[in-house]
């Protein structure tokens, strides 16, 4: 058991908050009369970096059998530094610990589950709540502990050998922010009042002061805006309401952004932002709120540092100008919202103190504006900041230029100012004089106020054009969609009236307004301002696009891709996707986005939707949609129907009253959406309503569709018919024949009201037929509900086209698993209009042939030859069955009511264990090859089990103990089945588990040694046992063919495979990845073995050749699979959770290792269909695998006669010969590889007298060149020769007096053999 628990600090980017700021508005500041209420919206996003740890946790669990159950993990705080007696240190209520991420376990709460062999690995993210890092700016120090506990075999596991050492953090004090915002009650714009006149809105201050009251520092702080969101809108008032652009501590308005950026807010440090903001019309804000929501995956409340968040009224901006203070004006505000509104406090910005503000009454006002010497007296009533409030003697007409006290202090500019207020009752004028200043109390004061008497305003004003709503300018030309709201500003020391014209038109008030055909337009606009200043006209072009952005051709040209999982295997199958898709030119910069995800989502469409209402009771439906195969409706609150293909239409009749279709969809590669996005339709039948069939209308929703023409019939009686579309006035009568053009229609549900013209009467305006629709240009595009693999972004590429490249890999480099993929093209403008198209790719298996043998509840398989054998549990009881996978001949090898499991093949035989009736195992064997195979029992002892037995003929070999003495040690047994010879293979007083047999020799996991296990070996035939390995870490599930033993291994930790050579006496490790390996079965030079690359959840099969060292592939999803095993030419295993396993079989392609000098290349069929040509060929292996020649025997006759291709200065030169089916090529490789050269073929073969290659992909596994001579016959043949590219040198075998001469050296499966044919053999096969 190996336990650690390690503490990482480290920043969370953290979104603390969601600000919403709520205005309820008066669109008028005269009482005339409420011309509405409004309810304006802006969302705000505050965020700073917080300071969290990550816990982690990782526990081994080094048993090689047992799993460790119950397991339980919690993390415990405590503080250090309380050490009273009595005090308890407990410290967990100071931080929040987010739910842990798991790795190779289920649970921590005590019912979780490690596997044998694996590695837990949990992770905590730990953030501490406000008071947790105290006010030290050194912080808190505090020890995380784990509580641990497991069982293995049901016991507790002791807490000496399962325990975490405690780890110490600190933590620093946190921040805690008092947020406030400001706005004025009044703001200025049109007056809707002045009828001919607009005037243009005056910007005013929506600012916010942050003040850090905390301990530690606010770092990376910044509000971001959105746009303010008109919300309520009653009556419809035509207003804009807009964001100009964002300050910071009154730096500069930057228009180009909304967001506030504080930096680093030090304790006690307070940062002032605003944005300047504007409404089309005059107003009265008459509620202001602002509210928050915290992230809640960081904690939320529980460690929020907002400790307030308030809104106020301001009456001004202004300016404490004490000596020392800084220039950065703070905010005058009415706190308590008095009827009168007279402001209470001061919000300071750079101390963050609120300050008391006293009215001060009783104010006088002397002198006369003529003789410009107006004084104001007062006779303070309090100490410091007053504010006072008199009326104006210019009536806010005349500007002041100077305001002096009486001891000669000259007030700040900031701090004086005249406004004008409208009484509730009557509608009285008053025009207001304002002071703001820091007086000693019960202290005599007199103001003089100079006012600007000889201002006259010479200046004319200067206008701007805004939009609201999207907008681009580009090339002088602003481009806005139809939706987009044009606006006017204008910068001015006297009120200003605008105006504008469109094109040569007249001019006309400057109200908000829209465009709503499509085309460029010249603005010309000005404005006046009360001194009679008129600006010169100005002029601005304002396009309208009716289209958005627009797909011109898009096309998957390589839609199907292998993953071969190594850089060192070179397939010829595809490696990537290509993807080409053509932009049409767009006036406004269009970029592109490629998205591809996991899998495949069926959008259905239906058209043929009759109108409503309708007097048939019968509709024909038709389903479809983009990767649409099949489908499934219901009506109204029915049961869903039988899936259907596309193909066949929704018939219904017998309708009547209120009809509702609803319909899911699918892909053939994917599932059904959930029925609660499934798609209605919905119409009423009723037989007295008027008949109107209509033809033309678009499928509904139609991602594509923007315009309709629609044909209407009804009866000879019908001759006219009105329309109105989407609840507009109904147009003007037209012809039943004439068609309706509709163009141009807006994204949205799209209804169509008629009404027909029978026998010279028109159809009730209450008893209209509609045909409903919805233009949706992003339906169908919706795969949010897939996993997002990967992106690629594009800029500005209208016109272009383009060719997006995948690798079959996501975002961070990581292989994606074999199966369907959408890709997915979006097109996005800068006016915000979209455009999509979408395809599949798909990323293919290492075999794209896959069996089902067995089905739910079939386990265990084996394989060897052309046989595969498994455990189905029919019934309850598990059986043995077989399948002839060369012939697809299935056997039921046992029909026992009692258990039969465990089986395993040698290619012709299956050994099995089965429970007697006294519940007793023995082990059974069968002849596969029989024409009635039958099950014969190798052991028939009442007294003693016999189980996991393995046959290699003649020999069986299984454990054995004395039943039921459950103690007793299990031992491997030897019986010879043809002379019935049986002896302990090696006798010891340890376990013997696990055996694995080949040609008499047998490997197994043995006990008697320290350490959780040995390999060791032993020879039935000589005698010969040997202890293969003497590590103290564990070693597990041996596998023996011919001179080769490999297993697993755990001295690294991590599982991995270590392989020993009988004959060399040589221990090699063969694998070294972050990862385990587990379960190796060896077939020939080939291994297959379990692999958790893709999770701990998710373990596959690999396939590694023992010579190259290269390894593929063989199964890549996700869930788990069970040990796998190799016949000829294909693999078998099971797969899917436990008790619903299902065993499958795969026909594997080509594999041909190839080493680091010249190798006998065999050319199959895929091989020369993907690449026909030498230069072809040669140009993808010197990319893929830096092949610099090709060399094809003509003949190999002596002397041969060759063609080769060579590469030269990165081209190929030399013979560019055709690639044929059958020849071989002769290639040298700068390393070891493999070659996946697509699918084998086994098919017959005519060998010709003389000299012949075989090139050959689906040889016997164990296939030598003996077996070839006794297949063709010895008196057929003359002599062999193959190329040992691992030994760099040809093996031959020539026959002399009848008899073979030389090595009986192994055929792989996948080679070229030299042939010298005495005599013609024809239809051979191995």
């Amino acid at each position: 058991m190996k336990t650690f628990l390690s503490i990482f600090p480290g920043p969370a980017a953290a979104v603390l908050l969601a600000l919403m700021c709520d205005s309820r508005a008066l669109a008028t500041t005269q009482f005339q009369g409420w011309c509405s209420k409004v309810k304006i919206q802006i969302v705000q996003e505050l965020a700073l970096e917080r300071t969290g740890f990550e816990a982690e946790l990782t526990v081994t669990n080094n048993d090689g059998a047992d799993a460790i159950t119950d397991f339980l993990a919690e993390l415990t705080f405590t503080d250090p530094a309380i050490t009273e007696p009595g005090a308890n240190p407990d410290a967990a209520n100071l931080f929040f610990v987010r739910q842990p991420t798991l790795e190779n376990i289920n649970r921590v709460d005590g019912t979780g589950v490690i596997a044998p062999t694996k590695t837990a690995v949990v992770k905590w993210f730990i953030i501490p709540t406000i008071g947790a890092g105290g006010t030290n700016p050194q912080g808190r120090r505090f020890t995380v502990g784990c509580k641990l506990s497991g069982k293995l075999q049901g016991v507790e596991i002791p807490r000496d050998n399962m325990f975490a050492v405690p780890d110490t953090i600190t933590v620093k004090p946190e921040p805690q922010l008092r947020i406030t915002y400001f706005q004025p009650r009044d703001v200025l714009g049109d007056d809707p009042f002045t009828v001919d006149v607009v005037e243009s809105p005056i910007p005013f201050t929506l600012g916010v002061l942050v003040h850090n009251h905390g301990f530690g520092p606010a770092r990376n702080l910044r509000i971001n805006s959105q746009q303010p969101k008109i919300v309520e809108n009653l009556n419809g008032l035509l207003l804009v309401a807009r964001l100009l652009g964002a300050r910071v501590n009154d730096s500069p308005l930057d228009e180009s952004s909304l967001l506030v950026d504080f930096g680093t807010l030090e304790p006690t440090q307070t940062g002032k932002g605003a944005w300047d903001m504007i409404t089309s019309l005059n107003g009265t804000f008459t509620d202001f709120r602002a509210t928050y929501t915290h992230a809640s995956e960081l904690g939320g409340q529980a460690t929020s540092i907002i400790t307030a968040l308030d809104a106020h009224f301001i009456a001004r901006e202004v300016l404490n100008d004490d000596p020392g203070r800084d220039i950065i004006k703070d905010f005058l505000a009415d706190v308590n919202r008095d009827a009168d509104e007279i402001p209470d406090a001061l919000y300071e910005t750079q101390e963050g103190n609120i300050l008391p503000v006293n009215h001060q009454q009783n104010a006088a006002v002397t002198g006369t504006l003529g003789a410009n010497n107006v004084r104001v007296e007062i006779v303070s009533a309090f100490e410091n900041w007053i504010y006072i409030r008199v009326p104006d003697p210019g009536q806010n007409r005349k500007p002041i230029s100077r305001v002096v006290r009486s001891d000669g202090k000259v007030l700040n500019a900031n701090n004086y100012w005249t406004h004008t207020k409208y009484t509730r009752i009557g509608n009285v004028r008053l025009d207001w004089l304002n002071i703001f200043d820091k007086v000693a109390d019960n202290t005599a004061y007199t103001y003089s106020l100079t006012y600007d008497l000889d201002s006259v305003d010479v200046t004319a004003p200067v206008t701007r054009i805004r939009f609201s709503g999207e907008h681009t300018e580009s090339g002088g030309i602003h481009h806005i969609t139809r939706d987009t709201q044009i606006f006017f500003t204008s910068e001015d020391a006297s009120p200003v009236a605008i105006e504008y014209r469109i094109n040569a038109g007249n001019f006309i008030p400057a109200l908000p307004f829209t465009i709503n055909a499509s085309g460029t337009y010249t603005i010309t606009f000005r404005a006046t301002d009360t001194a009679g200043n008129v600006e010169e006209d100005k002029v601005a072009l304002v396009s309208i696009s009716g289209a958005g952005p627009s797909i011109s051709s898009y096309a998957v040209n390589v839609g199907n891709l292998f993953l071969p999982g190594s850089p060192n295997v070179v397939s010829v199958r595809p490696g990537q996707s290509e993807l080409e898709f053509t932009v049409a030119p767009n006036p406004v910069r269009t970029d592109g986005r490629v998205d591809i995800f996991r899998g495949v989502a069926a959008w259905p469409r239906i058209s043929g939707v009759p109108p409503t209402p309708t007097p048939l009771n019968a509709a024909e439906l038709n389903v479809s949609g983009k990767f649409v195969d099949f489908y499934r409706y219901k009506i109204n609150e029915g049961s869903w129907s039988p899936e259907r293909p596309v193909a066949t239409p929704i018939s219904l009749s017998g309708l009547n009253g209120s009809v509702t279709v609803s319909v899911i969809a699918r892909s053939t590669y994917g599932d059904y959406l959930p029925e609660d996005d499934a798609l209605e339709v919905a119409w009423t039948v009723n037989p007295g309503a008027p008949l109107l069939n209509v033809a033309g209308v678009p499928p509904t929703p139609t991602p594509d569709q923007n315009s309709a023409t629609l044909a209407f019939s009804g009866g000879a009686d019908l001759t006219d018919y009105r329309w109105n579309l989407n609840n507009t006035f109904y147009q003007a009568e037209q012809p039943i024949a004439t068609p309706l053009e509709l163009t141009g229609l807006d994204p949205g549900d799209q209804v169509l009201g008629i009404r027909g013209k029978r026998s010279g009467i028109w159809q009730e305006l209450n008893a209209a037929t509609f045909i409903h629709w919805t233009y949706d240009p992003a339906y169908g595009s919706d795969f949010a509900s897939l996993p997002l693999v990967k992106t690629q972004d594009y800029e500005d590429i209208a016109g272009q086209t383009l060719t997006n490249v995948w690798d079959g890999k996501n975002g961070a480099g990581v292989p994606q698993l074999p199966g369907v993929y959408t890709v997915r093209l979006k097109l996005t403008d800068t006016l915000g209009r979209v455009s999509y198209d979408s395809d599949l790719v798909f990323i293919e298996k290492l075999s794209s042939g896959e069996t089902q043998l067995g089905d739910a509840g079939s386990s265990r398989p084996d394989a060897r030859g052309s046989w595969a054998v498994w455990q189905r549990q029919g019934d309850g009881v598990p059986a043995i069955r077989a399948r002839n996978l060369v012939t697809d001949t299935p056997v039921d090898v046992t029909s026992s009511p009692l258990a039969q499991e465990k089986p395993r093949t040698d290619g012709r035989y299956a050994a099995w264990q089965g429970r007697g009736e006294n519940g007793v195992f023995d082990v059974f064997y069968a002849d596969l090859d029989a024409a009635m195979p039958a099950p014969v029992a190798a052991t028939s002892t009442p007294a003693r089990d016999e189980i996991n037995p393995v046959i290699h003929w003649p020999w069986m070999v299984y454990q054995t103990r004395p039943s039921p003495a459950n103690s007793a040690p299990w031992q491997l047994e030897a019986r010879n089945l043809e002379t019935n010879a049986v002896f302990f293979v090696d006798t010891t007083t340890q376990d013997q588990l696990a055996p694995s047999i080949h040609s008499g020799r047998v490997a197994w996991q043995d006990w008697r040694d320290v350490g959780p296990g040995e390999i060791y070996f032993a020879d039935l035939e000589t005698g010969e046992k040997r202890r293969i390995t003497t590590q103290p870490a564990g070693q597990y599930n041996p596998t023996i063919f011919g001179h080769t033993i490999v297993w697993q291994d755990n001295r690294h930790i991590q599982l991995e495979l270590y392989k020993f050579d009988l004959r060399k006496g040589l221990e090699e490790r063969l694998t070294d990845t972050a990862y385990n390996e587990v379960n190796p079965v060896l077939c020939g030079n080939w291994l297959t073995y379990l692999e958790d690359s893709l999770g701990s959840e998710t373990e596959n099969l690999r396939m590694l050749d023992l010579d190259s060292g290269e390894s593929v592939p063989l199964t890549q999803a996700e869930g788990r699979h069970s040990p796998g095993a190799l016949g000829d030419g294909y693999a078998v295993w099971a797969e899917g959770p436990a008790g619903a396993q299902t065993v499958k079989a795969s026909f594997l392609p080509s594999l041909q290792p190839v080493m680091r000098n010249h190798n006998t290349v065999v050319v199959t069929a895929e091989l020369a269909a993907r690449y026909p040509t030498a230069f072809a060929l040669l140009a993808a292996w010197n990319e893929a695998a830096n092949v610099e020649s090709i060399t094809r025997y003509e003949s190999i006759a002596v002397p041969p006669v060759t063609e080769t291709a060579a590469w030269v200065a990165d081209a190929a030169t030399g013979d560019d010969f055709a690639i044929t089916p059958g020849d071989f090529l002769w290639i040298r490789f700068d390393q070891a590889r493999m070659l996946e050269l697509g699918e084998a073929d086994a098919a017959p073969v005519d060998l010709a007298a003389g000299k012949n290659v075989l090139s050959y992909s689906a040889f016997p596994v164990g296939y030598s060149a003996y077996d070839f001579i006794n297949a063709v016959g010895a008196a057929n043949i003359g002599a062999l020769r193959m190329l040992d590219p691992l030994a760099g040198v040809w093996r031959a075998v020539e026959i002399k007096e009848g008899a073979p001469v030389g090595s009986n050296f192994a055929i792989p499966r996948v080679t070229a053999l030299l042939v010298d044919m005495k005599n013609a053999v024809n239809d051979w096969q191995p």
